[in-house]
């Protein structure tokens, strides 16, 4: 008897009791037999997928703006804390005292913001790569700390607010250009930290009570 192709499937099915799987679940070859192939789950290439329970290594698309450990490749890690707001970040930088990356540039103007109006502003990389200096100048001069920062990019609001509670802020500081920044290294002396930032720094420097200002503007000195 001759069977078909077909009816020998039937027969075998019929003798050991296997069950052929649906046809929606089988690819047909051009040539070959029936290949099964367990049915799974629809993906959509319109939005993106949440798996279930990431892999340890599987990392975030965008990292929280938190404080980074310090690293091990070259990078210069500053630690900084905002004296108003208690914001903790690690910063990592190059050698030449630029941000390392997109990511870690926006974490530093955030970090820098007017906390009082919650506005951002990019931060001067002149500005920054100078307080960096700084750092790597205590550092080598056995200083081992957190940066306190007093002041980053100030608004033309808030600027104005502090004029009129007699701060001493500039009318056109270069708080407003986020080309400025007021700070201190705890337990480095103050007067020891402006001696540091007079002879490095390239812009203004000025000593106040209780931080010191630099920033990216003509070279010139004052105290507050």
């Amino acid at each position: 008897m001759i069977f078909t192709r077909r009816q020998a499937i039937a027969a075998l099915a019929a003798a050991t009791g296997f069950a052929a799987p649906a046809r929606a679940g089988l690819i047909v070859g051009s040539s070959g037999p029936l290949i099964g192939r367990a049915p799974g789950p629809v993906v959509s290439l319109d939005r993106p997928q949440r798996a279930p329970q990431p892999l340890p290594q599987d990392r975030p698309a965008q990292a929280p703006l938190a404080a980074a450990p310090p690293r091990l490749d070259g990078l210069l890690a500053v630690p900084l804390l905002n004296a108003h707001t208690g914001d903790r970040i690690t910063a990592l930088f190059d050698p030449a005292g630029q941000s390392v990356s997109a990511q870690e540039k926006a974490r530093l103007d955030w970090f820098f913001r007017d906390w009082r109006q919650n506005e951002i502003r990019p931060m001067d990389p002149e500005t920054l790569a100078i307080l960096v200096t700084l750092v790597g100048s205590a550092r080598r001069r056995g200083w081992d700390g957190e940066v306190r920062v007093n002041s980053g990019y100030r608004s033309r609001r808030t600027n104005d607010q502090l004029r009129r509670r007699g701060i001493g802020a500039a009318r056109n500081s270069l708080h407003l250009q986020a080309r400025a920044i007021d700070f201190s290294f705890p337990g480095l002396e103050m007067k020891a930290l402006h001696r540091l930032a007079e002879t490095q720094a390239s812009g203004g420097v000025g000593l106040y009570r209780s931080f010191v200002h630099i920033d990216s503007g003509t070279p010139r000195r004052w105290w507050g």
